[in-house]
């Protein structure tokens, strides 16, 4: 199920009620609003590409970064976190997201069917920002090897391109080992070469922050 909700949310006179918002990219370990629970799992039907250009938080306009959008794919998953957001704090949680996501990121939001990690029968609907090729940020495929061109030289405020590429993929080591994402472990590796970090033991960001200040 695909929805669009961004007049839903923007505009509607319904009383707030608790939502659920997945999150595939920085969401994942960068939130930045108030959730009561939050669990990992998938939505199906799609993959993710490093398509969408980012001019704020990875980059800036003349070295734009490289974030993570949904492409259309019928046999794809893209695993992330799902956060339930409690009713009364809604209208302050998408407001905050809409200036994050959509006003500087360029997204649009929707709504989709998520599959519970620990429950896979157990599915209900999140909130999903995704980035379309209608929007100006819009950069559109690359090959691997241009892709880690312009991520390795990209940086912006919320920091280096390079800490959004391997901090998704060491969530995926840690809570999805055994899915292979290959489109982003290959451009994790690819980087990590350009960059000049060690490709062998995959350490995680946190240990490579250092060389980035």
């Amino acid at each position: 199920m695909i929805e669009n909700s961004n007049s839903q949310t923007e505009n509607s006179e319904d009383p707030p009620k608790n939502v659920w918002i997945f999150g595939y990219g920085s969401l994942i370990w960068k939130p930045d609003f108030e959730f009561e629970d939050c669990v990992v799992g998938h939505i199906q039907g799609f993959v993710r590409r490093f398509w969408q250009g980012s001019t704020w938080h990875r980059g800036n306009a003349k070295k734009p970064g490289r974030v993570a959008t949904l492409v259309e794919d019928k046999q794809g998953q893209v695993w992330g976190v799902a956060y339930k957001v409690s009713k009364q704090n809604v209208e302050r949680a998408l407001g905050e997201l809409y200036e994050r996501e959509i006003s500087l990121g360029g997204y649009q939001l929707l709504q989709m069917s998520f599959s519970c990690n620990e429950k896979p029968s157990h599915t209900f609907v999140v909130m999903v920002y995704i980035a379309t090729p209608e929007n100006p940020l819009y950069l559109g495929p690359a090959t691997p090897e241009q892709l880690v061109t312009e991520i390795a030289s990209a940086e912006g405020h919320a920091g280096h391109n390079a800490e959004y590429v391997i901090r998704l993929a060491d969530f995926m080591r840690e809570k999805v080992p055994d899915f292979e994402e290959e489109h982003l472990f290959e451009l994790e590796k690819l980087l990590r070469k350009e960059l000049g970090l060690c490709t062998k033991t995959n350490a995680p960001w946190r240990q490579l922050e250092h060389n980035f200040k």
